[in-house]
């Protein structure tokens, strides 16, 4: 959950949203190695909009 974006735009919120995102995908493609049987998995990347209300983005992710 980001809550330093509470307040921010959503120009602001553009690059540290994109920034996790890659980030959690780069985790979950390296527990494929791991757990070689999994074929997808997903993302959840929660956080606060500018009003303060929680936002949330699901990413089904396919192993490479």
């Amino acid at each position: 959950m980001l809550s330093q974006t509470s307040g921010a735009s959503q120009a602001q919120l553009t690059k540290p949203l994109q920034t996790e995102r890659q980030s959690m995908v780069g985790r979950l493609q390296s527990d494929f190695r791991v757990y070689k049987t999994a074929s997808y998995g997903y993302v959840i990347l929660s956080y606060l909009d500018q009003q303060g209300t929680v936002e949330t983005i699901i990413l089904k992710v396919l192993r490479a």
